[in-house]
């Protein structure tokens, strides 16, 4: 058998990835981290046309780490040397009491469904759709929804409208 003591791991360039104290201790030196990371909510409520899949525009960003969520396009874009296995969460709410019979929350990845639950609106109803993925540098991850109640439906705002996602490794 065989022990190999050591008190820093560095990669090829110099940089620690895994420091120890000598007292078992062991830390990332700040090299293994969860980034990008992004989290946006929606201030002002968005209209979901009817029989039609509607990206949300999330205008209230919470935090950015690689400013790589783009509120106009509601996108996130995986930053150059970013490519990973990515976390993604959104969660979408409608302003309506009235029933209808589908209301979809859907995770896409360069316009293609990746995930989607679907639900029945019946008072305000919420729906959640998270999603583990492979992505490449350049990626782009948005969340929509889709509702046929007959017309249109406007979405609720602040925490009953959320989209977030982040790099797991």
């Amino acid at each position: 058998m065989s022990i190999l003591k050591v008190n820093t791991i560095q990669d090829k360039g110099g940089n620690n990835l895994l420091v120890s104290d000598g007292a078992g201790t062991i830390s990332s030196g700040g090299a293994i981290t969860n980034t990008p990371s992004f989290s946006v909510q929606l201030a002002n409520s968005q209209s979901l046309t009817n029989n039609t899949t509607s990206v949300i525009l999330f205008d209230t960003i919470n935090h950015d780490t690689d400013s790589a969520y783009d509120s106009s396009t509601g996108e996130f874009t995986v930053p150059t040397g970013k490519a990973g296995k990515y976390y993604f969460c959104g969660h979408i709410r409608t302003g309506t009491t009235t029933d209808f019979g589908r209301f979809a929350v859907i995770l896409q990845v360069n316009a293609s469904t990746k995930a989607s639950v679907n639900n029945v609106n019946r008072d305000e109803d919420s729906a959640v759709v998270s999603l583990v993925i492979d992505l490449n540098a350049g990626d782009q991850v948005r969340l929509a929804a889709f509702q046929n109640s007959g017309g249109d439906v406007s979405t609720k705002t602040a925490d009953n409208m959320m989209f977030m996602g982040f790099k797991l490794i």
